[in-house]
């Protein structure tokens, strides 16, 4: 496997993938636009209604509303999971509907995300589930030695290194889901209940990785009910109720807004550099206004890594991965 050119070896991409996406910032463009967006399954009413919002690169939001409210819906757009059903959706700059699907895939390497339902692959330890982006991007065993481990600790699975998904519990495969989407440092973060199935402690201590991951330049978008979480870390709000959307200023608390609270949560965990990789095994992601939302997500090992939504990437091509010794001084910051 060739290794990704972000890892150093920029003779592995056409110039043509290399600059499908720009960096962040590059023109002043958000990472994610959308104007009048509508979707619908099918014949049945539509789960979002004239939704219309910017989400600025470095930008951190939480996504509240009741369940069924269209939260999961609203993020599988962002995945380019789907397609609206009217509207305008742009990604990064660009407008979707003038973007051929065959440069999705690029897109994608842009995109971490954490899903509901973890999406691990069962026959891959832990380990082995959250190195695959690396892998794909043909980050070479040493550095996968050096960073999966630490940050697998760090979420509290330092003994589950080589467990299967069939003998972990549903809040240690969420976390297995977490670092796989941020062990590369996506440009984009979204995640869906991230919170739902680890107790307070675990939640906040999950909540300070993408806090500072978010420093680092990442756009975050966390779904969650977890109104303790949203109280204690006072970011905006994306307000979803009948499938209108509402932007809403931080709850009130005691810190700052947009503030990261003190906790004992220590230093978060060195990560691998930028690259593109697939942080999903999700290999045939769904597309279409017309897919049903109960329809089960193609999945499988030995789908070709560019099918699938992609996470852990810096977009620019020119751009120069952190360095360890970077990363580390970047990371190893106490949040608290």
């Amino acid at each position: 496997m060739r290794p990704d050119p972000r890892w150093g070896n920029p003779a592995t991409r056409s110039a043509a993938e290399a600059s499908t996406v720009p960096p962040v910032g590059a023109g002043g463009e958000a990472v994610v636009a959308m104007e009048g967006v509508g979707l619908r399954y099918g014949n049945g009413p539509e789960i979002l209604q004239d939704v219309s919002f910017t989400l600025p690169g470095r930008s951190f939001h939480f996504l509240t509303g009741p369940s069924g409210a269209g939260k999961s819906s609203l993020l599988s757009l962002m995945y380019l999971a789907r397609t609206p059903s009217r509207g305008r959706l742009s990604m990064f700059g660009r407008d979707l509907a003038l973007v051929p699907r065959q440069t999705y895939p690029a897109l994608r390497r842009s995109i971490g995300v954490v899903f509901q339902d973890f999406r691990l692959l069962d026959h891959l330890s832990a380990l082995d589930n959250v190195a695959l982006p690396l892998r794909v991007a043909g980050v070479g065993e040493g550095e996968i030695r050096r960073h999966v481990p630490e940050l697998l600790a760090w979420v509290g699975l330092a003994d589950h290194l080589d467990a299967r998904p069939s003998v972990l519990s549903g809040g240690q495969k969420q976390r297995v889901a977490i670092a796989r989407a941020v062990i590369n440092r996506p440009q984009l973060l979204l995640a869906d209940e991230p919170t739902g199935n680890v107790d307070d402690r675990i939640a906040v201590r999950l909540l300070h990785l993408f806090a500072e991951l978010n420093k680092l330049g990442t756009t975050v978008v966390i779904a969650t009910h977890n109104e303790s979480v949203v109280r204690t870390f006072r970011f905006p709000r994306l307000h979803l109720e009948q499938g209108r959307l509402t932007r809403l200023p931080p709850l009130a608390d005691a810190g700052p807004a947009g503030g990261v609270p003190p906790g004992g949560a220590g230093p978060v965990p060195q990560m691998a550099p930028q690259g593109g990789a697939n942080t999903s095994p999700d290999t045939a992601p769904r597309s279409g206004a017309n897919v049903s939302p109960d329809a089960a997500p193609r999945s499988g090992a030995n789908a070709s890594p560019d099918a699938a939504p992609r996470g852990g990437a810096n977009a620019s091509p020119d751009a120069a991965p952190r360095s360890g010794a970077a990363w580390r001084r970047a990371l190893r910051r106490d949040p608290t």
